[in-house]
């Protein structure tokens, strides 16, 4: 009963502590087993329901009084999230994916060819939460009252948890609008288009809005149902992990050093499975330590889960089996993205990687400080060999 109310508090607490919670989640390196047991239900099975009223006036709010002669709405949500729920429907007429009409980085028009989808095509349905915009001001309120506080405890300023919960808010902020997603879709496609064992979700033009996007519904098999498997090296389940592992290794260093456009969404809701290690607690006071943002914190966990074991994939991705028996990954929620903004830090970025991988700890170490413009280092060789 305990338990039960927890997670009840929890959820009807606000958006940020739903999503608090669900970080909480994927730390069992912070927090006990029996928590992490417990709030592992929120990561893709928060309790919030709509009547189907409600339902119909945000469809309604988004697409106006005909969006009913465009699609046929199952009224039950295939899953939930802290900010948006997900339905499945299928479209009533041919339509096309919505695509990029802009210019590239050369100034020339992008020449991206929209997919034409038939009538009957399955669509899953992303639908923001009523008031959910109000509940997350509130929470960052409440979250901010008690940054303050814990920013004037001496010992405790190290941990900036001022600027940790302004990324928080931003990150919030960015996942309240779904057009924001969309573009983030249509992007990621544009970069993988010439890799066929990686998709990604199409959103369905004319059907995107801030509370409402209509996207191709992906039917794939959550990553970790084959991760789990046992199974004897050389055996074909044995295969099949190892070239899961290579496909999810690929997918994160393409977007880390080809795209600089990389996938932020880490809780494993919806989808697969998350690779876990103490060393993740070791990066994060690394970035605290030199002021770094959340995007480098991110990537030396990156870092650190390619160098220690590639069994589990981090990410939101399932499996789809192409005719052929190829693995093929299904890329989902993607309206969090990290990219680095100038080529100056990218470039540094890059080296801080490199020298991860090649176990050059001392040359990591300098690289950071030397980017560090923030806060100064009191004893930079203690902080390399620290890092080595």
């Amino acid at each position: 009963f305990t338990w039960d109310y927890i997670i009840w508090s929890i959820q009807h607490l606000g958006p940020c502590f739903v999503k608090l919670a669900q970080w909480a989640s994927t730390r069992p390196d912070l927090f006990p087993p029996r928590l992490v047991g417990r709030l592992v239900k929120l990561q893709d099975d928060v309790a919030v329901t709509h009547p189907r009223d409600t339902i119909e006036k945000t469809l309604t709010a988004a697409f106006g009084s005909t969006w009913k002669d465009l699609i046929d709405l199952d009224p039950n949500p295939l899953g939930a999230g802290s900010v948006a729920q997900v339905f499945k429907g299928r479209l009533k007429k041919e339509m096309k994916s919505a695509i990029d009409s802009g210019v590239d980085m050369l100034g020339r028009k992008k020449a991206m060819i929209a997919e034409i989808f038939p009538a009957g095509k399955e669509v899953a349905i992303k639908m923001i939460h009523p008031h959910v915009e109000a509940l997350v001001r509130t929470d960052m309120e409440l979250l901010d009252i008690f940054a303050w506080a814990i920013d004037h405890i001496p010992s405790l300023e190290i941990l900036s948890l001022g600027e940790t919960c302004r990324q928080f808010a931003e990150t919030m902020n960015k996942q309240l609008d779904l057009r924001v997603e969309a573009h983030n879709l249509i992007t990621f496609s544009e970069k993988f288009a010439q890799d066929k064992w990686a998709s990604f979700p199409s959103p369905i033009d004319t059907l995107i809005s801030k509370n409402v996007m209509v996207e191709t519904l992906f039917c794939g098999t959550p990553i970790n149902h084959y991760m789990n498997l046992k199974a004897e090296e050389g055996s074909e389940v044995h295969a099949l992990k190892m070239k899961l592992s290579d496909l999810g290794c690929r997918l994160i260093l393409k977007m880390v050093f080809f795209d600089n456009f990389v996938h932020g969404d880490l809780h494993p809701g919806m989808c697969v499975c998350v690779f876990f290690f103490s060393q993740l607690f070791f990066s994060y006071f690394v970035c605290l330590f030199c002021n770094f943002s959340f995007l480098y914190y991110y990537l030396l966990c990156i870092l650190f889960f390619l160098f220690w074991s590639v069994n589990d994939l981090i990410g939101n991705i399932m499996v789809e089996i192409q005719p052929n028996g190829e693995p093929r990954l299904q890329v989902l929620d993607c309206g969090i993205v990290y990219a680095v903004k100038s080529e100056e830090e990218y470039r540094n970025l890059v080296e801080i990687c490199l020298a991860f991988m090649k176990h050059d700890g001392l040359t990591a170490g300098r690289r950071m400080i030397a980017n560090n413009s923030h806060a100064s280092v009191k004893d930079a060789d203690a902080f390399c060999q620290g890092v080595q």
